[in-house]
C-alpha cells in the first residue's frame, strides 16, 4: 500500500505542476497578446516576472493539488483526481490552436476584439454562476 500511495503522490505532484504551469503561461500569453495588440512595450522587470510566473505557479500547484485531494478524500487514489489527466492534452491542443490561429490573434483589430469578447464571456459566466449560487442559497434558506 505504501508504494501505491507514494506513486500516486508523485503522480499528483507532477500533474499539479502541469496544471500550474499551463495556467501560468495562459495568463502570461493573454497579457502578452493584449500588450502586443495595444502596442505597449514591456519593461525588463515585466519580462522577468513573465518568465518566473508560470514556474512559481507550477511549483505552488505541485504542492497544492495532492494536499487538496488528500484533504478532500482522505486518500490519494487515481479515480479521485482523474480530472487532472485532461492536462496531458492541454499542451498539444493549445499548440495546435495557436498554430492555426496565430495570424488572427496578431491582427490588432481582430485580436483586440477576440480578447475583449473572451473577457466579456468570462465575466458574464462568472456573474451568471454567482447569481445562480445566490439564488440557490436563498431557496435553501427560505422555509
Amino acid at each position: 500500500m505504501w508504494v501505491i500511495t507514494r506513486w500516486n503522490t508523485r503522480l499528483y505532484t507532477h500533474q499539479g505542476a502541469s496544471v500550474g504551469f499551463h495556467l501560468g503561461y495562459f495568463v502570461i500569453f493573454m497579457i502578452g497578446l493584449l500588450r502586443y495588440n495595444l502596442g505597449i512595450k514591456p519593461a525588463i522587470w515585466a519580462e522577468l516576472v513573465a518568465i518566473v510566473f508560470p514556474l512559481l505557479l507550477g511549483y505552488a500547484s505541485a504542492r497544492l493539488i495532492p494536499h487538496n485531494l488528500l484533504l478532500a478524500y482522505k486518500r490519494l487514489k487515481l479515480a479521485d483526481g482523474a480530472i487532472f489527466f485532461i492536462f496531458l492534452l492541454v499542451g498539444p491542443a493549445w499548440g495546435y490552436f495557436f498554430f492555426e490561429n496565430y495570424s488572427l490573434l496578431l491582427d490588432q483589430t481582430v485580436g483586440t476584439f477576440l480578447f475583449l469578447l473572451a473577457a466579456t464571456l468570462l465575466i458574464a459566466h462568472t456573474v451568471w454562476k454567482s447569481r445562480r449560487k445566490d439564488k440557490e442559497s436563498e431557496q435553501e434558506a427560505s422555509p
